[in-house]
């Protein structure tokens, strides 16, 4: 499977194949591209994202992910304890974490994106977040 590296880096490649895959941890990879053997290059692309095509994926397995973050904590940076995730909606354009948040109305709906989302503690089941004080109130 061939990947783009994003962002790009200016004296970094910008695409390379998945040349091994192999487990760390429960729900963890280490993954090797060919012609990325030397470690200064790799040291570069630190930091960036794997895209990949669509085509090139199973998405039927990932559908099927046992891995879920329902029930999960939700924990913020600065406001503490927010809730617990009751669902992650796939939208077209932009997915969102639910949580069921104490004292609220309705659910607290999170975008799930970098900015956002700081950390991802599978063993604790817990979700780091750092929101901005506007999303709160909405």
């Amino acid at each position: 499977m061939e990947v783009a590296f994003v962002p790009p880096r200016l004296d970094a490649p910008r695409r390379a194949r998945v040349e091994r895959v192999w487990n760390e941890r429960e729900r963890s990879a280490q993954v090797s591209f060919e012609g990325i053997d030397d470690p200064s290059v790799a040291a570069d692309l630190v930091g960036c994202q794997c895209l990949v095509r669509t085509a090139d994926l199973d998405l039927d397995r990932l559908r099927d992910d046992p891995v879920s973050w329902s029930g999960w904590e939700v924990v913020d940076v600065v406001y503490g304890p927010l809730g617990r995730v009751s669902d992650v909606i796939e939208n077209p354009g932009q997915t969102l974490v639910e949580v069921d948040a104490p004292g609220r109305d309705r659910p607290l709906l999170i975008p799930a994106v970098d900015a956002f989302i700081r950390a991802v503690d599978v063993e604790a089941g817990r979700i780091e977040v750092s929101l901005p004080e506007g999303l709160l109130h909405l």
